[in-house]
């Protein structure tokens, strides 16, 4: 997923993913910043992960890869 928005700093990257952590420039906007902390729990708990590329002022990208199980 691509957006357009203002970007995440890089000095934030890492912790967008804790619980609680809102940007500063988020924190009037309601939420728990519960949500991208639980997409890494339920990722991580499948072997997989997840990170973001983001250029300030141009928006962010969010990915995440599972592993594939062979029966």
């Amino acid at each position: 997923m691509v957006d357009t928005g203002p970007g995440i700093p890089t000095e934030n990257r890492d912790k967008i993913f804790e619980e609680s952590f809102r940007l500063q420039r988020d924190a009037t906007q309601e939420g728990y910043g519960l949500g991208l902390a639980l997409c890494q729990r339920i990722i991580r708990a499948h072997y997989g992960q997840i990170w973001v590329d983001s250029v300030p002022g141009e928006g962010s990208a969010f990915y995440f890869t599972l592993p594939v199980y062979r029966a």
